[in-house]
């Protein structure tokens, strides 16, 4: 009897992330105060998340209760290749992309939405346990 193994099929269809506080925002607002700000991205493809594992490991390998290191640069690479692009920034209908995206990580006034779009872009991109011993 053969081994079923499970392949993962990840979208290339950009996708929509709003943070979970500005949801009740209404998107056709024509004030920038009541239209939440939107992040556009792709989930992770096999590669760029062979890339993330690579750059998170434990801090302890007998003990996974201490932590992982390499997680803020993992995050660092989503931002700057998993998430395209950000909506109502700074104008009501602004696009930010590319260079002026990527120089929003330093902004500390986003940086909590920064990491809760990441967050989801990484768990609904994220490999199984099952899929990843199938790529090993």
């Amino acid at each position: 009897m053969r081994k079923v193994i499970k392949i993962k099929t990840v979208s290339n269809d950009p996708v929509e992330f709003i943070p979970d506080d500005m949801k009740d925002l209404d998107k056709a607002s024509t004030e920038l105060e009541s239209c939440p700000m939107i992040f556009v991205g792709r989930k992770p493809n096999r590669d760029q998340q062979w890339v993330m594992q690579d750059m998170i490991e434990l801090k302890d390998t007998k003990d996974s209760s201490k932590g992982v290191k390499g997680m803020g640069d993992a995050f660092k690479y989503m931002w700057e290749n998993i998430i395209t692009e950000v909506k109502n920034v700074e104008v009501l209908g602004d696009s930010i992309t590319g260079d002026v995206k990527n120089s929003l990580w330093e902004n500390e006034e986003i940086a909590p939405y920064i990491t809760e779009a990441i967050t989801f872009f990484y768990t609904n991109g994220k490999l199984d346990e099952e899929e990843v011993k199938t790529l090993v």
